[in-house]
């Protein structure tokens, strides 16, 4: 037991500097410089080294230098809590359904934007299919598949939430409701404790992989706040709420699609376990069946 704790303790603290301290560093980092800087000497590396040295040479004695270690790695641990922080209200944002407010209205866009996609697609579409002469057909076609491609990135269907992330977890949740008739907030706790290691390390890596994407862009808020004092800043700060966006966005699709292979695949085994004895491919009836026994 006790070289279990300790090498569970080895791994917090490695997680632990790899998630808040480092990143944190350099977003400390950043700012002294932009601090020393600011936006007229923005990128002056002289300069900065010698307000560096001067500063090292008033603080000559090791207990000053111990205590601006501490407070170094204090201010950097606070940051990457607080852009972990960010991430979580990233995260929340992206599972809003839209309603009302503001949300709403980003809603009402993005069906704005969709449906005018959908109608340049279609005009492509049907231009494509006035297309006499091969060496037109193949121009046509090109224009299809790039107002194609506009259009999904958009969504694979006219959006219904305020976000990409939350309309693809919210097509996950009706796939399996119109198929089954489950609803995967309840029967997703019973079916966990039933997938093999595998599956699960893959929804685990899916789902860090979410939750990393949706800190990086805390970080890039952060980033872009500090380029109003250094606009080096700004630069990075757009960078990391762009990647964060798309990583966020490419491990949401995974997450989902392993959601939904999760319970095509074990459903099954999830009804054996509460006593329905079935030979037949889990089907509405089943899920129906299944979410009785479990309310």
């Amino acid at each position: 037991m006790t070289g279990f704790l300790a090498e569970l303790g080895k791994k917090l603290a490695e997680r632990w500097l790899e998630l808040l301290v480092l990143p944190g560093a350099l977003w400390v980092a950043a700012t002294v410089a932009g601090g020393y800087l600011g936006h007229a000497h923005a990128v002056d590396v002289p300069l900065l080294r010698a307000r560096l040295d001067q500063q090292a040479a008033q603080s000559r004695s090791a207990a000053t230098l111990l205590l601006l270690v501490v407070a170094f790695l204090l201010v950097s641990a606070a940051a990457g809590l607080l852009a972990s922080a960010l991430g979580g209200l990233v995260e929340r944002a992206h599972a809003l359904v839209g309603h009302y407010g503001a949300p709403r209205q980003l809603r009402d866009v993005r069906i704005g934007l969709w449906r005018r996609a959908d109608r340049c697609y279609r005009r492509a579409l049907a231009a494509a299919a006035r297309a006499t002469s091969p060496r037109v057909r193949r121009a046509a076609n090109r224009r299809v598949f790039r107002a194609l491609a506009r259009r999904q990135h958009l969504g694979d269907a006219m959006p219904t939430r305020p976000t990409w992330v939350a309309d693809r977890f919210a097509a996950a949740d009706s796939h399996l409701d119109t198929k089954y008739g489950v609803t995967p907030t309840v029967v997703w706790p019973r079916l966990w404790t039933l997938l093999p290691d595998a599956l699960r390390a893959d929804l685990g890596t899916a789902r860090d992989a979410y939750s990393a994407g949706c800190r990086l862009i805390g970080w890039g808020v952060l980033y872009l706040l500090l380029g109003c004092a250094w606009w080096p800043a700004l630069a990075v700060g757009a960078v990391a709420v762009v990647t964060g966006s798309v990583r966020s966005r490419s491990a949401a699709r995974t997450l989902a699609e392993l959601t939904v292979t999760a319970v095509d695949l074990h459903l099954a085994d999830l009804a054996e376990h509460l006593g329905l004895s079935t030979i037949r491919p889990p089907d509405r009836a089943v899920g129906e069946w299944i979410m009785n026994a479990l309310r």
